[in-house]
């Protein structure tokens, strides 16, 4: 009997994940706050995407300290760190603080090395930021791989 109860809270565990995955992508933050607490409470403990649907979920409330709370949580996972690190650089982005998102730039492209929106993004903090030299590497790495044109590369 307890097994079951376990199976059933996990199943509507990941259905309110994935309704509150969907409530993100459409921009409703009423409705993803809601699947956020019941994912919650169904997956109690666990890390990962209900952490991830938290952490959105407070940014569409406008809740951005409450969000990058959820993101640095969420790198201290090893499974799920470059989602962590994926919203703070988004975040620090959106802020205009462009040395914060350099540094998660890079701590990104430790981590996927290869991944060419993160060389893209990379190149561009880096020139924002003044660093012709860094960009110029970066540049070049970037266009070795297809991720800049010859055009935009320096």
């Amino acid at each position: 009997m307890a097994s079951y109860r376990e199976k059933d809270r996990r199943k509507k565990g990941y259905r309110a994940l994935t309704r509150g995955l969907v409530a993100i992508a459409v921009g409703d933050s009423k409705r993803a706050t809601h699947f956020s607490r019941q994912t919650k409470s169904y997956l109690n403990g666990e890390n990962g995407l209900p952490v991830l649907l938290e952490a959105q979920a407070a940014r569409l409330r406008g809740e951005e300290g409450l969000a990058q709370n959820k993101f640095e949580l969420l790198m201290k996972d090893k499974d799920a760190a470059f989602l962590g690190i994926r919203g703070l650089l988004k975040s620090a982005i959106d802020e205009g603080n462009m040395a914060l998102a350099l540094d998660y730039a890079r701590r990104a492209q430790e981590l996927h090395p290869n991944q060419e929106w993160i060389l893209r993004t990379t190149y561009d903090l880096e020139i924002r930021n003044g660093l012709w030299s860094d960009a110029l590497e970066t540049g070049k790495r970037a266009l070795k791989i297809g991720a800049l044109s010859e055009q935009k590369a320096i």
